[in-house]
């Protein structure tokens, strides 16, 4: 929101916590934190109760559309990757009891996580800010959509599930590394792109899915 609500904290037990994921009931944030002493991905009630850990490693989890499995990506950099391109593993970790993370692919993809299509069950995931291509990765194939109009920068790709479209974060200069982040969404064939964001270096966002509005 581009208004001056004071941010206040969920909960005082984390020393740190970021890429946050709401529920899809809205009842639950998955979050990459430091609770208690513990690094690992976690899980929250909106009103700061309930903290949960799901697993101890990973980062950038997303909820599956029934909310009970949480997504998860695993870079495993090598000596011959960068900090933004590694070979990643995509997790997949059920919430039932005695839950144990299963891999379902490994690529070599941009740090930022993936994001989900529920319906199609694809999986949307950047190779990178620096190569400005988002993969669109489903059961029987992989392929790569434009990222931007203007083959800028890119990161933190979020479905957005009433809309049907991706938003993401970009630069509007090519080439400029150090520019400030703008908030954009397109079509998921990569048509369409608006920017919502004016005057604004934005650094991370998500959506609020108002149980409200069907």
């Amino acid at each position: 929101s581009q208004t001056e609500f004071r941010p206040l904290p969920l909960t005082d037990q984390c020393s740190m916590s970021h890429q946050p994921d709401w529920s899809f009931d809205g009842t639950r944030i998955a979050f990459n934190g430091m609770c208690n002493d513990a690094a690992g991905l976690y899980s929250i009630a909106p009103d700061g109760t309930g903290l949960t850990l799901i697993i101890d490693e990973g980062e950038y989890p997303r909820w599956s559309s029934d909310d009970t499995q949480v997504f998860y990506t695993m870079p495993k950099p090598t000596s011959n990757s960068t900090f933004q391109i590694v070979p990643t593993d995509l997790k997949v970790m059920g919430l039932q009891s005695n839950p144990t993370p299963q891999i379902l692919t490994t690529k070599i993809q941009g740090r930022g996580g993936v994001t989900i299509q529920p319906e199609a069950q694809s999986f949307f995931a950047h190779h990178g800010k620096y190569l400005r291509r988002i993969s669109v990765q489903t059961p029987d194939a992989i392929e790569n959509i434009q990222a931007s109009v203007y083959f800028a920068p890119h990161t933190q790709l979020d479905w957005l599930p009433q809309s049907g479209r991706i938003a993401f974060l970009g630069t509007d200069i090519i080439g400029d590394r150090d520019t400030r982040y703008i908030l954009y969404s397109m079509l998921p064939d990569g048509t369409e792109l608006v920017r919502h964001s004016i005057d604004m270096d934005v650094v991370a966002f998500d959506w609020h899915r108002d149980p409200r509005r069907k």
